[in-house]
């Protein structure tokens, strides 16, 4: 398999697909070199990013191998321009061995962190692959979900 199958696979893990997506390389971790940080208030959305990730960034290193950062776009403005006024857009940001994670509000890292744990899913014997990539995404209507009736009317 190529390196574009490889990214294609990969990127076939999200659902919906992001806007915008680009993958540099994969890079082979173990859990244990991979660590998530925030200077972030707490808050349930940030909580649940943050476990999506825990799943497969279990560094408790100050510096670990690989990081993955979460931020709010006012604290990084250099890194995005024309982003998106909505509260569930978000971006990731490569860096030197680093993920950042952008988002409006503490919903949108959710959305990243929910992306970024589908494309890595799950380890395997305490390794995974991370990709190397850039994502900017953003929902093209601010409901989710089902809408209207239910299955019980449908039949009918």
């Amino acid at each position: 398999m190529d390196k574009n199958q490889d990214f294609n696979e990969l990127l076939r893990r999200i659902i919906p697909l992001p806007k915008m997506v680009s993958i540099k390389e994969i890079k082979r971790f173990s859990i244990y070199e991979i660590g998530v940080s925030h200077q972030l208030s707490y808050s349930p959305p940030l909580q649940s990013a943050c476990n999506l990730l825990h799943k497969f960034a279990k560094s408790k290193d100050a510096n670990p191998k690989f990081s993955i950062r979460l931020a709010l776009v006012e604290s990084e403005q250099p890194v995005i321009t024309d982003f998106p006024e909505d509260d569930q857009a978000y971006a990731i940001e490569p860096g030197e061995n680093s993920l950042l994670l952008i988002g409006n509000t503490h919903a949108g890292l959710l959305y990243a962190a929910l992306s970024l744990s589908q494309i890595v899913g799950n380890p395997i014997e305490d390794e995974v692959d991370i990709p190397i990539l850039q994502i900017m995404d953003f929902p093209d209507i601010s409901e989710r979900g089902q809408w209207g009736g239910n299955s019980a009317s449908d039949i009918g």
